[in-house]
């Protein structure tokens, strides 16, 4: 896979990956609070899955993006969820992809609702 835009705009998938990973990052928390669940509670997030990646559209140069996730629980130890990303201001969309994440817990693969803190499950709308 081509790890850029090319120079007639067109998105790579690479490229479009790499654009959904710092937002997954922080809707998960941030890197400050990932690292933080990895040394307290010894509890990580393993991406397993990305399906129906999409690329849509094109850049320009000074293009800016926006991205967005959307999580949900899958059942016991997986997190669901779709991405976006598009361009600011119009919204056009650029790339989408559903995801797979597998929340472990010293390495073993652990119910996510019963050992996320509150307010991460609270901030990705996952409290019942």
């Amino acid at each position: 896979w081509p790890d850029e835009v090319r120079a007639d705009g067109v998105v790579g998938a690479r490229t479009a990956l790499n654009f959904f990973e710092r937002p997954r990052t922080d809707a998960l928390g941030g890197p400050d609070r990932l690292r933080a669940m990895l040394e307290e509670l010894d509890l990580t997030f393993v991406l397993t899955g990305v399906d129906n990646l999409r690329v849509y559209g094109r850049l320009a140069p000074g293009d800016r993006i926006v991205s967005s996730v959307k999580v949900s629980l899958m059942g016991g130890t997986m997190l669901g969820g779709a991405q976006e990303v598009a361009l600011e201001g119009s919204g056009e969309v650029v790339a989408t992809a559903d995801i797979t994440l597998v929340t472990l817990q010293g390495g073993r693969p652990t119910a996510a609702d019963s050992v996320l803190p509150e307010d991460l499950l609270e901030s990705l709308g996952l409290l019942r």
